[in-house]
């Protein structure tokens, strides 16, 4: 591994399907104690350039135009090609998983559509966009608004960060979707910023939202502190793959599969867990 002072980027692995790339390093990207002059979101004075990129254009009603630099970096990283990848990679391992064809998708946590744009290919998905950082739901709502089925809403969460005048507490919040309606849940780099009490809620959540059929794509950073099995600050959480396991499990969510490292992240997939029945049930239910 090997991180570059100048760009922010962190060289690394990246074992999804076998590949190398790059990534940023969200210490660099999301650190409130850093220099604002060294992370571009973060230095913009006045009204936030809420724009699309300059080499941005087309045809809305075909193609989703490009989020400004400043905005792909607030929430994920300003590199175009390093952006478009990882919304690529994370839209590709939901799109395998799901179960349903035309899948109802909630993604916590969405930034600028950069998952968006590829779910926009699916015929027949619908999907809902959630954050708290307002500008990109701004530009989200008006960059997707020729595909009638994408709909983006922003998230009063507070968030010394992203949202200082956010009115609701992040452990107690309700998701603003509907309960068991969505087929696709994605969580992408959205653990790894919720302290631990925020974290099991938003768990909860995930479950409450989430379809019989449905399947929840996660991911955490777990490497936590030596003899702790969760640590961090918001700026980044590790947690241990066993406690995430079990977290999970207690908000009856089951393990699917355990993607792998993807983009310095462990991605997970989880479905709801069947309803445990008893065998005399069983049987009334054969010989009613």
């Amino acid at each position: 591994m090997r991180y570059d002072v100048e760009s922010g980027i962190t060289f690394h692995p990246f074992n999804f399907n076998g590949c190398n790339s790059m990534t940023s390093d969200p210490q660099y990207l999301h650190n409130p104690d850093a220099d604002a002059s060294e992370v571009m979101w973060r230095s913009v004075e006045g009204e936030f350039p809420n724009g699309s990129d300059p080499l941005s254009g087309g045809a809305p009603r075909y193609w989703v135009p490009i989020p400004s630099a400043e905005l792909r970096e607030a929430s994920s990283v300003a590199d175009m090609g390093i952006w478009y990848a990882i919304g690529e990679a994370w839209s590709q391992i939901a799109i395998r998983v799901s179960k349903v064809d035309k899948p109802r998708i909630l993604d916590i946590g969405c930034g600028s559509g950069k998952m968006a744009r590829f779910f926009a290919m699916i015929p027949g998905a619908t999907y809902l966009g959630i954050d708290i950082f307002k500008p990109a739901i701004e530009w989200s709502q008006a960059a997707f608004k020729p595909l009638p089925n994408f709909a983006f809403t922003h998230f009063d969460i507070h968030s010394p960060l992203y949202n200082g005048s956010g009115k609701l507490d992040v452990t107690t919040a309700r998701v603003p979707a509907p309960t068991a309606s969505f087929d696709l849940i994605i969580c992408g780099s959205l653990f790894t910023h919720l302290l631990e009490p925020a974290f099991k809620h938003y768990l909860g959540e995930v479950a409450r939202c989430l379809s019989n059929q449905g399947r929840a794509v996660v991911s955490t950073h777990n490497e936590p502190q030596k003899g702790k099995r969760f640590s961090g600050k918001e700026t980044r959480i590790d947690i241990s793959d066993a406690y995430m396991l079990k977290l999970a499990q207690s908000h009856g969510l089951r393990l699917v599969e355990k993607v792998g490292t993807v983009f310095s992240q462990e991605v997970f997939v989880f479905e709801r867990m069947k309803p445990h029945r008893p065998r005399w049930w069983r049987v009334l239910r054969k010989h009613p």
